[in-house]
């Protein structure tokens, strides 16, 4: 394994979480937009708290994240 990987877990999201995944999905939406404007559309919020917290809520909607030190890393692409 490369030295420059450190360990990190993987977990499900939850409603605590919504602050920190919000930045990423708002900074992918970004990078998406930017690149393909005729299949995404400038927003400032792309995944909303209401929406975060009902796949948080529903049992058959799996979200997972990497996280180290209490700082989420990555989501996997929906």
């Amino acid at each position: 394994m490369p030295k420059n990987v450190e360990n990190f877990e993987i977990r499900t999201l939850g409603r605590d979480d919504y602050a920190q995944a919000a930045e990423i999905f708002a900074f992918v939406h970004a990078l998406h937009q930017a690149n393909r404007p005729d299949i995404y559309r400038k927003t400032n919020v792309p995944l909303g708290e209401d929406e975060f917290f009902k796949m948080c809520d529903d049992p058959h909607e799996i979200m997972l994240c990497a996280v180290r030190d209490d700082k989420i890393l990555g989501l996997p692409a929906r």
